[in-house]
């Protein structure tokens, strides 16, 4: 029981510097005028997490196999994809033209979701 709650506090750990990374890397990135404040990693971050969920649930499901692996990266990329295309969404409703740093800005969210993925199969 008191397993999960020791999860759980460093999933939420994990999340909130997460969040507190990606909206300093991504300022950094877009230079003055990208407002991208810590209130919006987090609903990104979270919103993009659901992927990671049916993730969870085929662990419990099938266990480990090779099937889960594979599920483990489109996961992850599929999480990847989702929280580049809000941020650049977000960016650009400020007029911000940032398509042609797409992959730059999906690389820390590949790795944020990669660690989530682990967090969840280990």
């Amino acid at each position: 029981m008191l397993a999960g709650k020791v999860l759980f506090g460093l999933i939420i750990g994990w999340t909130i510097l997460t969040s507190m990374g990606m909206s300093w890397l991504i300022n950094m990135v877009v230079g003055p005028g990208g407002d991208l404040g810590m209130y919006s990693c987090c609903s990104i971050l979270g919103y993009c997490l659901v992927p990671q969920i049916f993730l969870a649930l085929a662990y419990l499901v099938v266990g480990k196999r090779l099937l889960l692996s594979v599920l483990a990266v489109i996961c992850i990329l599929w999480s990847t994809r989702a929280a580049t295309r809000f941020v650049v969404t977000k960016l650009r409703a400020n007029h911000i033209p940032v398509d042609e740093q797409r992959s730059l800005l999906a690389y820390p969210w590949l790795l944020t979701f990669s660690m989530f993925a682990l967090l969840s199969l280990y």
